[in-house]
């Protein structure tokens, strides 16, 4: 099926999904990388050594020195 005509609610609806969709995606993706830059700091507060950081978190060893340093 073609459609061939403009429908403003769904332009309407579509705008809306998208809006909301993006802002929920990003805040998520911010509250990870607090959660992250928290565990970090914690472990290096710990004297956990940072290989063993990028062991059990997976995350590469200039990610964690980025993390800490905010």
């Amino acid at each position: 099926m073609i459609i061939t005509e403009y429908n403003e609610q769904w332009d309407k609806e579509a705008e809306y999904k998208y809006g909301f969709d993006n802002g929920y995606n990003n805040g998520f993706g911010k509250g990870v990388e607090k959660k992250e830059s928290e565990l970090v700091r914690k472990m290096l507060s710990s004297n956990i050594p940072i290989k063993t950081i990028v062991e059990i978190s997976g995350l590469s060893e200039e990610k964690i020195l980025q993390l800490a340093e905010n």
